[in-house]
């Protein structure tokens, strides 16, 4: 059966895989000392609160961190305002 939305193609090479590996944004975060603490607004230079949150969980499985966080202002109903602070626990 052929697509009527898709046109078909043959012998088109496969460009290879782009690996980046460099720093991430959120490299900082390994480097804090425990009691070190910030604020996130959500959307300023490039972050959101979702990226920080899910990093907290990504560098404490990757190393022996532990981070934790709490909203101070906003929801992830009312993003544009939405203000969490990161503390390094451990």
């Amino acid at each position: 059966m052929r697509s009527t939305v898709f046109v078909m193609e043959q012998n088109i090479p496969m460009p290879k895989l782009k690996v980046i590996r460099g720093e991430s944004k959120y490299d900082f975060m390994k480097d804090m000392s425990i009691g070190d603490s910030f604020v996130v607004q959500h959307g300023s230079n490039g972050y959101s609160v979702n990226g920080f949150v899910q990093q907290c969980y990504k560098v404490s499985k990757e190393t022996d961190c532990k981070y934790s966080y709490r909203t101070l202002s906003g929801s992830t109903k009312s993003p544009s305002n939405w203000k969490v602070r990161i503390w390094r626990l451990r």
